[in-house]
């Protein structure tokens, strides 16, 4: 019985935090598409974020339900998609806001995530390690505010 609760509690809380991040990343694509009139990086702004967010969504979530192949099958990409948005330059309303810093972590976490799958890192660290790039990702999101 308490192992149903508990099940039923990750599950519902995966739900939650899944339809969230869903519903804010469309939110954030709705009040870009305004802002891209008005500054044309926000074209590539957008273009990058939605690269990456679409690997790291076909990775993340899977290794919530402990499935690691996306991740492991990925991870190359998603180094190269990190590293290419934090290259990018940024849009006016992004500057001075650390946007920079937290893209640089977003590119080097991404990084050592593939090293730590050609090196055959265990199962645990690897739920470990895109977690918390999972969460850089978000950080990006909400330092961007409505901006994407």
């Amino acid at each position: 019985m308490k192992k149903s609760v508990f099940t039923f509690i990750v599950v519902a809380a995966s739900m939650l935090l899944f339809f969230t991040a869903c519903d804010t990343t469309k939110k954030m694509q709705d009040t870009a598409s305004t802002a891209a009139a008005s500054d044309p990086l926000m074209t590539a702004w957008n273009k990058n974020l939605d690269g990456f967010h679409a690997v790291m969504s076909s990775t993340f979530h899977p290794a919530e339900e402990g499935n690691l192949a996306p991740l492991k099958a990925n991870a190359a990409t998603m180094a190269e998609k990190a590293a290419s948005w934090a290259k990018a330059e940024l849009p006016s309303g992004m500057k001075g806001k650390g946007v920079e810093a937290i893209l640089k972590n977003l590119a080097d976490g991404s990084k050592n995530l593939a090293d730590m799958v050609k090196a055959n890192a265990s199962d645990q660290a690897l739920t470990d390690a895109i977690t918390k790039l999972h969460d850089v990702f978000h950080s990006v999101m909400e330092v961007g505010g409505g901006h994407h």
